[in-house]
């Protein structure tokens, strides 16, 4: 599913997140959070705690850059893939919904 067929699954508003996920690293990290576990994210924020700057990439489509020490992130916004393209420390925090159970474990 692409991230403008997740952009139209329903959300309740002020709907309880069920799925929190949070990362440590200093290179490149995709979040398939969709295609790995069905779930629709909801919020996330990213600290780039390095001296250079890294970006996030939402749905493949929609970009920020996070510039040295700072931080950004986003509640409530609709979104299926999460990607942070770094070569720097950064910790990024997910929530969101799982909308669908098919994985095997």
């Amino acid at each position: 599913m692409s991230g403008v067929d997740v952009k139209r699954l329903p959300v309740q508003p002020n709907e309880p997140r069920d799925y929190y996920e949070t990362h440590e690293g200093s290179a490149n990290k995709v979040f398939p959070l969709w295609e790995k576990d069905g779930v629709l994210g909801l919020d996330w924020h990213v600290w780039n705690r390095g001296t250079s700057s890294l970006t996030v990439t939402i749905d493949g489509t929609h970009t920020v850059t996070i510039p040295a020490g700072q931080d950004r992130g986003a509640d409530n916004v609709k979104f299926g893939l999460l990607a942070v393209t770094s070569s720097v420390a950064f910790t990024a925090m997910l929530a969101g919904v799982v909308r669908r159970h098919g994985r095997a474990f």
